[in-house]
């Protein structure tokens, strides 16, 4: 059970600390329409930590995310064939779509990124319809409708049993799992790591956007979770990045009720979270 003393497994940084030295998040994220999952992937990506964030994504949603978020960088997608810019994480899928054009690029990328990766949203609706090429540090972060899509169980079954369907998607992909819901379960087939905070502020678009942004960041800074390496870091930064969203709900929550909380919200709470984990 992953409680809020876990906030602890994110160190004060040193005073010489510099950006290149604060961890490296690419994100293959956004696309006509959908240009605000990419902000706030970005947006919570920078208030979680990370030095440097980079989104990749169609070369029309460019001014809007230049605009919504000015920490970041972007560059168009189809540059990726050519070059892909410095990284220590890639986080994709938030809101790219599931056009075929959508479907080459996570390809592509995947093809040629040793990981750590990290697929949300609509990359999990790709992996679901075809095979993809996934690194062997790879974290999947269903909510329970993606995850019956993935594991081609009816969703009843997901929700009746989320501890078998965590262990299955594990399985299936090789990969870690964070299985979010109320309750949210990180496993990487072995461990199992159970995270119970959050509140119903947290029911709306965006939230699982943000997840991703912070589970980035923490899995981009080496100095989180110090001691471990591989699948086993990969495990305690996602169960620490549903904490951490989950505490900033629960802020949120207190701050605005259980209705009017929006995304941006969260994402600025971010840091009050770390002064006092609660």
């Amino acid at each position: 059970l992953i409680t809020a003393d876990a906030m602890a497994w994110i160190p004060p940084r040193p005073a010489d600390t510099h950006k290149g030295r604060a961890g490296r998040v690419l994100l293959l994220a956004g696309s006509m329409g959908m240009a605000g999952a990419a902000a706030m992937a970005a947006k919570a990506a920078l208030r979680a930590g990370a030095g440097l964030v980079t989104v990749a994504c169609p070369a029309e949603v460019i001014p809007v995310l230049q605009a919504l978020v000015p920490n970041a960088m972007c560059v168009p997608v189809d540059s990726l064939e050519s070059r892909i810019p410095p990284h220590d994480v890639l986080a994709a899928g938030c809101g790219i779509g599931q056009s075929d054009a959508a479907a080459r690029a996570l390809t592509g990328l995947l093809s040629r990124e040793p990981g750590p990766v990290i697929l949300d949203a609509d990359a999990l609706n790709l992996l679901a319809a075809r095979r993809l090429p996934l690194p062997e540090a790879c974290a999947l972060t269903p909510h329970p409708a993606e995850a019956a899509r993935l594991l081609r169980w009816p969703l009843a079954d997901v929700l009746a049993d989320p501890l078998a369907a965590a262990l299955a998607l594990t399985r299936a992909y090789g990969a870690v799992a964070l299985l979010k819901g109320h309750v949210s379960l990180a496993s990487d087939g072995e461990t199992t790591l159970i995270q119970r905070r959050g509140a119903p502020a947290l029911a709306k678009g965006g939230s699982g956007d943000a997840l991703t942004g912070i589970f980035a960041a923490l899995c981009a800074d080496a100095a989180v979770c110090p001691g471990l390496s591989g699948r086993q870091r990969l495990l305690c930064t996602a169960a620490l990045a549903s904490l951490w969203l989950g505490l900033a709900g629960e802020q949120a929550q207190a701050r605005f009720g259980d209705r009017s909380a929006l995304t941006g919200d969260v994402i600025d709470l971010l840091s009050a979270c770390l002064r006092s984990p609660g």
